[in-house]
């Protein structure tokens, strides 16, 4: 069964690796729209109801629940006063001009080690994080305890989901530090193969994919909601700063240019799912007390 399952694992990379891919920015969107079908399983049938009642007065039309997190994508080069057609919360009023690509990421600097990255412990880098996950997050919760039409409530519910999904990646959270001072993005720079000149995988894009654990229905049908969190968001959201930053730094000790082996990809699948499973908790929660809140209104 081990053989089988690595076999499986070797075949799918290979795959992967044949085929050319962007440079990634968040969770693929399959892997979106999969939990987003999970978290969709594990509300009432009532907060079904609200919640894809909800979509359907999103700015694009036909947006069902399980698209609403991947939608965010679509628009983040936008600015976000166009984004919500010039009627922003006022708790996002000072982002106004403002993308929201760096919504998706919050980046502590790892310094790499000598084996791999040619760094032996940390220098004396100046860093400067230009990530917004964890100011977009606190100030998308403060917008929505305060009043909104359907429209903005069903914007700021699809970036609340998708950045706790994002927030679970963990390089969305670490970007390694090189010799130089410079650093690669996450890992978006940090390059496992090179097809022609041409780097076809790297890092970011390789966890993007989830390691196929979102197209395991049997696994994502096996996620049960948690016991309710009860930490406030801001404490959770540095929390899990923390631990996909821990994760981030083991997702690092693979060499570049050189595609995963079998025992790489194992343990990343292992990481991946725990990860999925958080992610769909989070959200999960997080949407209960929503509904719970505008219930009682």
């Amino acid at each position: 069964m081990f053989f089988s399952r690595l076999s499986f694992y070797n075949i799918g990379i290979a795959l992967y690796f044949c085929l050319a891919c962007q440079v990634a920015q968040a969770w693929s969107g399959k892997v979106h729209v999969q939990l987003g079908n999970t978290v969709f399983e594990l509300l009432s049938e009532k907060e079904q109801a609200y919640y894809q009642k909800l979509a359907e007065t999103l700015p694009q039309k036909n947006v069902p629940f399980n698209n609403m997190s991947n939608w965010i994508d679509a628009i983040r080069g936008e600015p976000l006063y166009e984004v919500f057609n010039q009627r922003l919360p006022k708790a996002l009023y000072e982002f106004r001009q403002r993308h929201t690509g760096t919504w998706h990421y919050e980046n502590e600097f790892y310094h790499g080690n000598l084996k791999f990255h040619g760094v032996n412990g940390k220098h004396s880098c100046r860093m400067e994080n230009k990530g917004n996950l964890e100011t977009a997050l606190i100030a998308i919760d403060k917008a929505l305890k305060g009043d909104t039409s359907s429209e903005q409530e069903a914007i700021l519910i699809a970036f609340a989901m998708h950045l706790m999904e994002d927030l679970h990646q963990p390089l969305h959270t670490t970007a390694l530090v090189r010799a130089d001072c410079s650093h690669d993005r996450g890992g978006n720079l940090y390059c496992l193969n090179v097809i022609a000149g041409r780097c076809v995988v790297n890092l970011h894009s390789l966890w993007d994919q989830a390691f196929n654990a979102a197209n395991d229905s049997g696994f994502l049908r096996s996620i049960k909601l948690a016991d309710k969190p009860l930490l406030p968001l801001r404490t959770r959201i540095a929390l899990k700063l923390h631990q996909g930053h821990e994760l981030a730094r083991k997702a690092y000790n693979i060499q570049e240019n050189k595609p995963p082996n079998a025992a790489y990809i194992e343990w990343a699948r292992g990481i991946t799912e725990l990860q999925l499973e958080r992610s769909v908790q989070d959200v999960t929660h997080y949407l209960k007390s929503h509904y719970e809140t505008k219930s009682s209104e």
